[in-house]
């Protein structure tokens, strides 16, 4: 295939994602939630733009 030729066929979706429900346990209280940007305590995964990546 020559370069620049595209990967995928014209139409093609960028990404689909998985994405489970959350049940609602183990969740912040609504101030600490609005806080941390989330009510569930399993998807508070802060950004450290010092270390490339997230981390709790």
């Amino acid at each position: 295939m020559p370069m620049g030729d595209p990967l995928f066929p014209p139409g093609t979706p960028l990404a689909m994602a998985y994405v489970p429900m959350q049940k609602l346990e183990n969740i912040y209280e609504p101030v600490h939630a609005l806080k941390r940007g989330t009510l569930y305590p399993e998807l508070d995964k802060p950004w450290h733009p010092e270390m490339g990546a997230s981390a709790k």
